[in-house]
């Protein structure tokens, strides 16, 4: 018996899917050569999802307007503002990493404010800083079983929302001085 291109192919995809091949999770995975937009199945039920690859990185591409804001009140040293073009997730759990700053710009270049973080010196539990979380239009909604924010610093306040579609978290965060922070991670769901 002969063997046919099209047999040969067929074989091959009928392997790779078998493998998981045909539904990559990672820019590796998709091989993801050149920055761009992918398409890869990520979470539980691994659900197909665009995902900007860079550096064999993935990043969610923001929508709208997404930023973090310590305000600058009594000369505060870690006072500045950082808005966000692009997150980066860990694709296995769905976990934001908001530290990582490529896509993302900031009005100070000594002080960048981390994805989810806000703050401020108003003074005793008053709030002058905060944050805007908005995945609206990517895929992604914020994982409101797994992502908690609490006030830490001096006499601080957090007063973060959560929109009943968990697609925009609102913050409202100071103190003299303080912060909203994360309660561990940032955890995403698809």
């Amino acid at each position: 018996m002969k063997t046919t291109p099209f047999i040969l192919t067929f074989l091959i995809a009928v392997i790779h899917t078998a493998r998981g091949c045909s539904r990559p999770k990672t820019c590796r995975e998709a091989g993801a050569t050149k920055p761009g937009d992918y398409t890869l199945y990520l979470g539980p039920k691994a659900t197909p999802v665009t995902i900007f690859c860079y550096k064999c990185k993935e990043y969610i591409t923001l929508k709208a307007s997404n930023y973090g804001n310590n305000a600058c009140n009594r000369g505060w040293a870690a006072c500045g503002r950082t808005d966000w073009k692009k997150i980066r997730i860990d694709p296995h759990n769905l976990n934001v990493i908001g530290t990582d700053y490529t896509f993302s710009s900031s009005s100070r270049s000594s002080h960048e404010v981390p994805y989810g973080q806000g703050g401020g010196c108003a003074g005793w539990y008053k709030v002058s800083g905060g944050f805007v979380l908005d995945l609206t239009g990517t895929g992604f909604a914020i994982d409101a079983t797994k992502t908690k924010w609490h006030a830490a610093g001096f006499k601080p306040k957090s007063i973060v929302t959560l929109k009943p579609n968990n697609l925009v978290a609102t913050a409202q965060c100071g103190g003299s001085c303080g912060l909203c922070v994360p309660t561990g991670n940032i955890v995403l769901s698809v």
